[in-house]
């Protein structure tokens, strides 16, 4: 049962005996003990009477609403006799209220209750005194001694005690259950949590049986409860609907729903009397049944509670106050735009907030006229106020020190304040600022309540709302403390990442009201009945309005932009002050000074920017001109200002029509703003600008003149031309190029058909048991010797396009040179039916010493150009040498019968990025220019000469005096096994790849030298330490040790040994010219490209015959006629393998076995990697890998191996570097399978 719901506000602040004997009633009246129920409420106002002396804080006086009815009812004579002897009936309340049951403000009772019994008064003719009491106890008390005469808000707790009556019912108590959306489903709710109870609401020990989860906490205010469970410190709140409604309407809980508690029904807020005083409770009753279910239901709607009901409007004005109202008076208000949402100023100066709209809906009602005059602080609105700037203001919250100056409206809504802090810090309460510093707005009631309650907090006061917060940001404060509203408002504005709110401070309250001067009683009065005229539900309504909106961001930054501008306004006009003080002339000699100053920092100001400006009058007058200008143009002030453009001698006299024009544009079409570009002449070079110009009006908005500028754009619009201009020579090249490929595909496959047909015709009869056709071969061998030669040119022809302006001689052929550069070309020419011819006459065969990759380069573009530039006919390329002492002369000719070239044209043939105009230029080009040949020629120390005429064709002449040299010692092509033998050298072989160590280890010996071998660069250390070699050759990549740390590691012992120098040679998989250069810089002294040959072995040590040794090696005996031979091309290069080994099978057994063996561990490696994702390491495996396909010609490995490495050097993502890595092993897989299918067919 819920016998003792209703009273939300008993306190119980009694003597111990009290606090006993009424704990001991709830436990026995919980239990149904009724017999000694009303024995202990005896000793319980017994207590109240005899225990303290009853006396009321204050009295304060009814307000309500003017419009209220008046409620006829029957009166008995003697009942109206004893009214009028009576006169005056007294009501008490607390001073904490019962919102909005009763609502203590200032020196005012307003409240559902202080309307019902002012129609109660009004209808019985009955003055209305008003008593406050600190607590409801007492309150009681003062009841029963007879201090009052009647009480508000009773309800069936008050009619259980002895002595105490009740009345009708004026409004209804409805429990509800409070909290969260989520938490008031039937399956949630009060299941388990914890539950807010407002002291002496409802029974606990009823609770505690109902709820046996639920843990309680008790508050003694209403609104303390909701905002716990606001802020998430209870889930649940039982509490009267009336009383939450109006809560929840002022907008400080939006995440709170309520529905109503099953329970039994209440049968709601009645007036307490005492039991004897019979007669003024039936009065009461018989005015309460009168009262329409209209004028009830309006009241209700009054305190935001149910739908209002208009009525006939009351003036609430005296005669004297609309007689000063009929005026329109304009009343000045002090407003300052730091606190929003109750006031700020938006992005066009105007004011809002809910401030602002209730000043609005009071202008509406009353016709005063407010005019806002903004102060950057609260300090500075005081001062404003004492001076007389302004009579009211509405930002002020009431203190001690404000009250001095300003008289307090009754307040019209209040708030509580907030506890903020940085979003890292583990502070929860008040409790936990001990020795902390807390940030407050000074003057503000926080300050007065720390003071008193925590006494050793370290207050930080600031000067607004802002400051407080900033202060904590930059952790010049540990909290601060301000108004909740705008606690919310600033910091989802500003500080969304740094600031929190951890709780609401209920206790401490903010009473929000106008202020008036005090010496303008008349405003006071009129404010006050407006305030008193204010629906509380439209202040709730205005509250929720602006706390779903955001101000300008403007709006409260702005303050510190307002500062500066007031503190600079106060220092001018102090000066203004000395300026009076000190006399007229004084103050002219400061105006004087301060113009200097204006236009120094104008001029400064305009000399800063790097860019031209000029200020031109109406006539195109130079008026004024910064630095820029001047630089620019090469001039001085004295030969510009006061002068126009075409008198300007330094500027470009060609520019006065676009300078007329642009002044047309400005002043006769109205334009705004004339943006154009334009050529200029400066020092007889031109430059392009991009012009501007805006017009300049004077004071009376009239153009006197215009502002122009320019930009210097010359080095971009250059860049642009010459981007251009490559991007189009790119586009040529690429055109060129692949024209040329195309030609160059016919070229490559005819060779193809013959080499391919015949080793297809070859293996059809050794397959048919007939002999071996050796013409046929020898024809496959000498195509793919012509077909390896034709594709060395193009390669040598594609570095020539692309390469570098730079000499390397080497011992080079004129006949092998001019010969190469026929065999690129024959096929281009005999595609467009041309014939090309040539013709060599060496009076001398040596060589000579010159760069012959940049002599074919230069040959190569004007036969090009010649078969390019020639339709019918031909080209004819002629070689004559001469000797001229130690050098020998080259000349080489280009004739060919094409179109020509005009003198005209040949002017401008040999200048970068030129090009002959008309028909050939639409024929395109390779990219390598006349220009750049030119150059190359006269690097080389010759000559260059053209013969041309339009029509006729074109005779071009190179003239070269190279050094000659003597000629080479043939080097025999078959060794002996004796020269083998005698040759034999100690080979220290260092690879961690195992079929790559194992083919080259089987070379090498059979090659007649004895090999040590060493799995990496730290072995080969180690090995070298003990013994000495002739030769080194090292695997540029390896684990622990590369090959170039250890050939550095080799060196460097050399040195400090003073040991021969040892030969080392690189061995790599990677092909290049680059890599190359990186053995020799580490100190190798020469580089083995993979697969190597025998031959390319036996080139490679025969140029270190120094090192030769006396022992000979045995050499192995070749493979057998009748080896069997698998054809399984698609895997692995069988004919590869047995050049390597030169025919030995049994050699070509340990290679593979070997092969298979080692792969299998990096198929095991590369599984491990793959699972993981560690693409950078799974690198060195498919590198090794790489090596062994290339030794053995594994075409699909080596595919897979190169585009992995690719893509690594790209950075691909995941996925692609995953599927590179699975072809990779795919391609393990099926030529692990191949050398076993051969191994075991060939065994």
């Amino acid at each position: 049962m819920f016998e003792l719901m209703g009273s939300m506000s008993v306190h119980v602040r009694c003597m111990n005996v009290v606090q006993g004997v009424e704990m001991l009633t709830r436990e026995r009246f919980s239990r149904g003990l009724r017999a000694s129920y009303w024995l202990v409420q005896l000793l319980l106002v017994c207590c109240f009477l005899w225990g303290r002396p009853v006396s009321a804080l204050e009295s304060v006086r009814l307000e309500s609403d003017p419009a209220l009815p008046r409620i006829e009812v029957n009166i008995e004579p003697t009942e109206r006799q004893w009214l009028d002897s009576r006169r005056v009936v007294r009501l008490g309340t607390t001073a904490l209220g019962y919102q909005p049951l009763e609502l203590v403000r200032g020196e005012s009772l307003r409240g559902i209750t202080a309307d019902y019994i002012a129609i109660i008064g009004s209808s019985l003719g009955l003055k209305v005194e008003v008593r406050v009491y600190p607590d409801w106890t007492t309150a009681l008390a003062a009841l029963t001694a007879g201090e009052v005469d009647v009480l508000g808000r009773g309800s069936s707790y008050e009619a259980q005690l002895p002595g105490m009556q009740l009345s009708t019912p004026y409004t209804e108590n409805q429990p509800v259950l409070v909290g969260r959306g989520g938490d008031l489903g039937e399956g949630s709710a009060l299941k388990e949590g914890r539950l807010a109870v407002v002291d002496g609401y409802v029974s606990l020990d009823e609770l505690r049986m109902r709820f046996p989860n639920v843990q309680m906490d008790i508050y003694s205010t209403v609104r303390e409860a909701l905002h716990a469970v606001e802020y998430q410190n209870d889930r649940w709140l039982i509490c009267d609907a009336v009383t939450v409604a109006y809560h929840l309407s002022l907008g400080e809980l939006p995440s709170l729903r309520m529905r109503p508690f099953i329970g039994p029904k209440e049968q709601g807020y009645s007036f307490v009397f005492r039991a004897n005083d019979y007669r003024l409770r039936s009065m009461f009753d018989r005015v309460l049944e009168g009262i329409p279910r209209l004028a009830q239901a309006e009241i209700l709607g009054h305190w935001g509670v149910n739908s209002r009901f208009d009525s006939a409007n009351v003036s609430v004005f005296s005669p004297e106050q609309l007689q000063w109202l009929a005026g329109r008076p304009e009343v000045r208000v002090a407003v300052s735009g730091g606190g929003p949402p109750y006031g700020f100023f938006d992005d066009d100066g105007e004011f809002r907030g809910l401030m602002a709209d209730l000043l609005t809906e009071i202008s509406q009602s009353t016709g005063l006229r407010f005019k806002m005059i903004e102060y950057p602080s609260a300090k500075d609105i005081l001062q404003g106020l004492r001076i007389g700037a302004a009579e009211m203001t509405v930002m002020l919250l009431p203190t001690p020190e404000r009250k001095e100056i300003l008289q307090f409206t009754d307040s019209f809504a209040s708030s509580s304040f907030a506890l903020v802090t940085r979003r890292n810090t583990s502070i929860r309460r008040l409790a936990d600022l001990h020795d902390q510093k807390v940030a407050m707005v000074e003057g503000s009631p926080p300050v007065s309540y720390m003071h008193e309650r925590y006494p050793a907090v370290i207050p930080v006061l600031t000067a607004d709302y802002i400051d407080t917060l900033v202060a904590v940001a930059d952790s010049k404060a540990e909290a601060a403390i301000l108004v909740l509203p705008i606690s919310r408002y600033m910091i989802n504005q500003y500080f969304p990442k740094d600031l929190r709110i951890v709780t609401s401070l209920a206790q401490i309250q903010a009473n929000l009201s106008f202020g008036v001067v005090k010496n303008n009683p008349m405003l006071f009065d009129v404010m006050q009945a407006a305030v008193n005229h204010l629906e509380p539900r439209v202040v709730g309504n205005l509250v929720e309005r602006w706390q779903n909106s955001l101000p300008a961001k403007t709006s409260v930054w702005g303050s510190y932009e307002r500062r500066i501008r007031w503190f600079f306004l106060a220092g001018a006009g102090l000066i203004g002050l000395l300026v009076i003080w000190q006399g007229f002339a004084y103050y002219n000699r400061l105006r004087s000074r301060a113009e200097e100053a204006r236009q120094a920092f104008r001029s400064a100001l305009l000399d800063g920017i790097p860019e031209s400006i000029v200020v031109r009058d109406l006539h195109g007058s130079f008026l004024f001109c910064n630095q820029a200008f001047y630089r620019t143009f090469d001039l001085q002030a004295n030969e510009v200002v006061g002068r126009t453009w075409s008198e300007i001698g330094g500027l470009d006299s060609a520019q006065d029509e676009a300078q007329e024009q642009a002044y047309e544009a400005l002043l006769q079409r109205n334009e705004s703003l004339d943006v154009r570009q334009i050529e200029l002449m400066v020092n007889g070079e031109t430059f392009t600008f991009t012009q501007w110009a805006v017009p300049h009006h004077g004071n009376d908005g009239r153009i006197v003149g215009v502002l122009m500028g320019w930009i210097d754009v010359s080095a971009t619009e250059r860049l642009m031309r010459q981007l251009q201009e490559v991007r189009d020579q790119a586009v040529l090249a690429s055109e060129a190029k692949s024209r040329f490929l195309a030609v160059m595909s016919h070229e490559i496959r005819t060779p193809l058909n013959a080499i391919i047909g015949l080793l297809e015709l070859t293996m059809e009869r050794v397959d048919r048991g007939e002999a071996w056709d050796r013409s046929a071969i020898e024809v496959a061998y000498s195509s793919s010797g012509s077909l390896m030669l034709l594709i060395g040119d193009i390669l040598d022809l594609a570095k020539i396009e692309s390469g570098k302006l730079t000499l390397e001689p080497q011992r080079s052929s004129p006949q092998e040179i001019l010969e190469s550069v026929e065999r690129v070309f024959h096929g281009l020419a005999r595609q467009k039916g041309l014939f090309l011819e040539a013709n060599v006459q060496l009076d001398s065969a040596k060589d000579v010493m010159v760069d012959g990759g940049r002599l074919k380069q230069v040959l190569s573009n004007f036969v090009g150009n010649a078969i390019k530039f020639t339709d019918r006919g031909g080209v004819k390329l002629s070689l004559r040498t001469w000797e001229a002492g130690d050098n020998l002369c080259l000349v080489f000719l280009i004739e060919d019968t094409g179109i020509g070239i005009s003198p005209v044209d040949q002017k401008s043939l040999f200048e970068p990025f030129s090009q002959v105009l008309g028909q050939s230029s639409q024929r395109g080009g390779t990219g390598l220019g006349l220009a750049i040949c030119q150059q190359l020629v006269e690097m080389m120390g010759g000559s260059l000469m053209l013969d041309s005429a339009a029509g006729r064709g074109t005779r071009i002449k190179v003239e070269l005096q190279v050094p000659s040299l003597e000629p080479e010692i043939a080097q025999p092509q078959q060794h002996s096994q004796e020269t083998l033998q005698s040759l034999a050298l100690r080979v220290l072989l260092v690879d961690d790849h195992l079929p790559n160590r194992l083919l080259l280890s089987q070379q090498l010996q059979f090659l007649g030298h004895s090999v040590h071998e060493s799995e990496d660069g730290q072995q080969a250390c180690d090995c070298l330490q003990v013994e000495s070699f002739d030769v080194v050759i090292t695997d540029c990549n390896m684990p622990v040790m590369n090959g170039y740390e250890l050939t550095q590691w080799i060196r460097a012992q050399e040195r400090e040994a003073g040991r021969e120098r040892c030969v080392v040679i690189g061995f790599t998989a990677n092909a290049q010219v680059e890599e190359r250069q990186r053995c020799l810089a580490a100190g190798m002294d020469d580089c083995l490209f993979k697969p190597v040959s025998l031959a390319m072995l036996r080139t490679c040590l025969g140029q270190f015959e120094q090192h030769q040794v006396s022992s000979p090696v045995p050499v192995p005996e070749p493979v057998a006629a009748n080896a069997p031979i698998v054809e399984l091309s698609q895997f692995f290069d069988l004919d590869l393998i047995e050049s390597l080994t030169e025919g030995n099978h049994q050699m070509i057994h340990v290679l593979l076995n070997e092969l298979h063996t080692s792969n299998v561990a990096d198929l095991n490696r590369l599984e491990q990697l793959l699972d993981t994702g560690k693409w950078r390491d799974m690198g060195q495996v498919v590198h090794r890998l790489k090596g062994a396909a290339r030794m053995v010609g594994a075409k699909q490995l080596i595919e897979a191996t190169r585009a992995y490495e690719e893509g690594l050097a790209k950075a691909l993502d995941d996925d692609s570097a995953r599927c590179r890595a699975i072809d990779v092993r795919d391609a393990v897989l099926q030529l692990q399978l191949a050398v076993v299918e051969w191994m075991s067919t060939s065994a």
